[in-house]
């Protein structure tokens, strides 16, 4: 790697959220001395059921160290690491929780519905904690900067307006229509993200604060163009 070129490795869940979102972002530095990878955990780290709040660094440490095994990079050809989730309504009180006979998790503006809510509590619980940490941490594997942000409930709802549930085939297709529609239209991604009235203020702490209260993070609210306005602090021509 050059001496001045670095990573911008985004962390997200699965396949369809790369597939949406990276080849904009890609698309957005190819000119600059920076590069965007991506590396998918095929998981939601912050509630799967072995994540706590005393591992979780070390899980995402170990997740960007074989990273960079695998691309025979050091700690400092990272420039910073974007870490992207979905709320999954996780934040919401126990009491908007409801149990329902059948039937796969339903969610609405202001309830989850779903067959087993005791498991349900536990992972909102344990996510809602680990989430509190990790938007509070400025620094992970020593000294790479890393910041987290959301997609409420998820990337489907935020980008695709879609509230429905969908098959994987149907995830598939709208994470391939939202990239093939803005990849080569930056200025209109730029403007989607940034003044829809899903983007929850200017300031990341109180984004994570706002997301966190109620049942917000049920509804269409995301902090991601925060992250997008400090690449057009960074790179003042991007267009």
């Amino acid at each position: 790697m050059s001496k001045n070129k670095q990573v911008i490795l985004f962390i997200v869940e699965g396949i369809t959220d790369q597939s949406a979102l990276e080849p904009i972002m890609k698309n957005i530095l190819k000119e600059k001395d920076d590069k965007i990878k991506f590396r998918m955990l095929h998981k939601d780290i912050t509630s799967h059921k072995d994540s706590k709040t005393n591992n979780i660094k070390k899980k995402l440490g170990e997740e960007i160290n074989k990273y960079l095994d695998t691309y025979k990079l050091k700690r400092k050809d990272i420039r910073e690491v974007v870490h992207l989730i979905d709320t999954d309504g996780a934040f919401v009180s126990d009491t908007n929780i409801e149990e329902k006979n059948e039937g796969e998790i339903e969610y609405t503006e202001d309830k989850i519905k779903v067959k087993d809510s005791l498991h349900l509590k536990e992972r909102n619980k344990r996510k809602t904690e680990i989430v509190k940490l990790l938007y509070k941490t400025d620094k992970i594997c020593g000294d790479i900067i890393y910041k987290i942000y959301y997609f409420s409930r998820n990337r489907e709802h935020v980008l695709n307006n879609k509230e429905e549930p969908l098959t994987e085939e149907e995830k598939n297709d709208i994470a391939d229509e939202f990239s093939e529609k803005y990849e080569q239209n930056i200025e209109e991604f730029y403007k989607f993200m940034c003044y829809s009235s899903g983007g929850v203020g200017d300031e990341y702490k109180a984004s994570w604060e706002f997301i966190m209260e109620g049942t917000n993070s049920l509804k269409k609210y995301h902090n991601f163009h925060i992250y997008l306005q400090l690449l057009l602090t960074r790179y003042d021509d991007l267009s």
